[in-house]
């Protein structure tokens, strides 16, 4: 058991937001333009450098002038990485749902385990903090029409350049048949290549308590002391 918990550590830790992991970035949330609000079902793909997904996370996702929250079933995920066992193993540990908060009005992200009452937070990245406090130049060069979902879109390449210098290149897919929203967005950082495709979405402000830290729960230091914490109550050495 305890090799398995190791194991699953290792890929737990391996979703976690960091500089080469999956994460909604500043730059990401830049491509869907004046909406400034609006929620939907995602599905997030990293792709290797050959072109095959490496990982796939299914979530809720919601946006509220810049902030983001995701909700995310981690016993569905699937990655090549992950032990066969490990979302049973998650579940078992009450850390198979994730929230993840992102606050760049704070310059902080949230990271909640519902099932552990508890969650810890941490800075955003400098660069996220750079691109959602400056002005960014966008250009978009428009390559054709296609087809996502059953849905009419315009596919076109966006460059987004911060004050400082820093750019930042996607693909997008609006959906003509829903005020030219980003149905599907594809996007190059730190050498993955992350794409997002959303269902179900409703062009509405979510409540603005979505985004808030959630009252009653525990604040650990760390997402390292969360962990610890959850194979103590799992082995039953901890508060039930």
């Amino acid at each position: 058991m305890a090799a398995l918990f190791a194991l699953t550590t290792q890929a737990v830790l391996a979703q976690m937001p960091g500089p080469a992991q999956p994460r909604i970035s500043a730059a990401m949330t830049k491509l869907f333009g004046d909406v400034a609000a609006f929620s939907a079902k995602a599905e997030m793909r990293m792709k290797t450098k050959s072109g095959g997904d490496s990982m796939t996370l299914f979530m809720d996702f919601a946006l509220l002038d810049g902030k983001v929250r995701t909700d995310i079933d981690m016993s569905q995920t699937k990655s090549k990485d992950m032990p066969a066992e490990a979302g049973a193993m998650m579940k078992q540990m009450g850390m198979d749902k994730m929230v993840n908060i992102v606050r760049p009005d704070q310059k902080t992200l949230l990271m909640i385990f519902p099932g552990l009452r508890a969650y810890t937070e941490m800075p955003l990245p400098k660069e996220d903090i750079e691109v959602s406090e400056s002005k960014v130049k966008v250009q978009k060069e428009k390559l054709g029409q296609e087809t996502i979902e059953g849905h009419p879109c315009e596919k076109s390449k966006v460059t987004m350049t911060s004050e400082k210098g820093r750019k930042h290149e996607a693909l997008i897919w609006q959906a003509t048949d829903l005020k030219d929203f980003p149905i599907q967005m594809e996007m190059v950082e730190d050498g993955s290549t992350t794409v997002m495709l959303y269902r179900d979405i409703k062009l509405a402000k979510p409540e603005a308590q979505l985004f808030e830290a959630p009252a009653g729960f525990s604040k650990h230091a760390s997402m390292q002391s969360m962990m610890q914490g959850a194979m103590m109550r799992m082995m039953g050495g901890g508060d039930k």
